[in-house]
Formats: structure tokens, sequence, C-alpha cells
């Protein structure tokens, strides 16, 4: 997942690329930024700290690689919804 995240951000530095996943015991999550992204606001890891506690963990990283965990994968539809509102957030200041 990483790889292929990476792949696309170099062929266009604008992408943001975010990935959610568990095993049904432990949720995950991942957000890469490329530099244009960064430069227009978005922060990898305040996403990441704001949205693994839902999945009840937490997190951390860079601000254009973070990544966290928990331990309530049935908590992953809020959470991607809740990133999706960060990265808007982000990007509209």
């Amino acid at each position: 997942m990483i790889q292929t995240a990476n792949e696309a951000i170099k062929q266009n530095e604008s992408t943001v690329t975010i990935f959610f996943g568990s095993n049904k015991k432990i949720a995950n999550i991942v957000v890469m930024a490329g530099n244009t992204a960064v430069k227009k606001g978005v922060n990898a890891v305040e996403i990441v700290k704001k949205v693994a506690p839902i999945i009840g963990g937490g997190g951390g990283g860079k601000i254009n690689f973070a990544q966290g965990g928990g331990p309530k994968p049935q908590n992953l539809q809020e959470a991607i919804r809740k990133a999706k509102e960060l990265i808007k957030i982000q990007l509209e200041k």
C-alpha cells in the first residue's frame, strides 16, 4: 500500500492518500501527502492524531506521512468521514 501511495505522490505532488484497514481486532490508518499538498495546508500527522481516537487509539508521524491504529475497527466508517472532513478544512485555510 505505501509503495503504491508513494508512486502516486511522485507522479503528482498534490496527491493525498489515506489508507484504512482492519483485521477485525485492530484498525489502522496511514496518511501520505505530497509536497504540493503540504504547501496547500495538508498535515498528515494532524489528521491521524484527530482520527485515531475514533478507532480507539493514537498515532503520529510527520507533516507528510503519519500512521495510527486502535482496537475499534467498527468505527472505521466514522473515521473515514472525519478524515475527509479534515482534509477539506485544511485545504480551505
